[in-house]
């Protein structure tokens, strides 16, 4: 466990300390500090996953359920990370972000 929560960790205090612009694909990812991403609903892929496990559980081969792909994409932008990165995005561009994270979802400090 503790060498899981160090490499949680550093990855977090990697993110906190990029120079440049970052993106990603899953929406934790810009709550912990990567500038923006068109991300994939982790709550989505979890009701999904759980749905196919249920589907193996009552007999049903892995390779018989269908791929399925997410429906919930979301905008999203990290201002602080914006402002870190001495970014400016333009107010037209911020009314079309479906989600604005105003910082970071970890404190860095309680683990350093």
């Amino acid at each position: 466990m503790k060498q899981k929560l160090k490499a949680l960790v550093s990855s977090f205090l990697t993110v906190r300390n990029l120079k440049k612009p970052s993106v990603c694909f899953f929406d934790w990812g810009v709550e912990e500090g990567i500038l923006c991403a068109v991300a994939e609903s982790a709550e989505e892929q979890g009701r999904e996953a759980g749905k196919m496990v249920l589907e193996i559980l009552a007999g049903k081969k892995a390779q018989d359920i269908p791929v399925v792909t997410g429906h919930q994409e979301i905008s999203m932008v990290n201002l602080e990370t914006a402002q870190k990165l001495e970014l400016d995005i333009p107010d037209a561009l911020l009314h079309l972000i479906e989600r604005i994270i105003q910082g970071f979802s970890i404190d860095p400090q309680r683990w350093t």
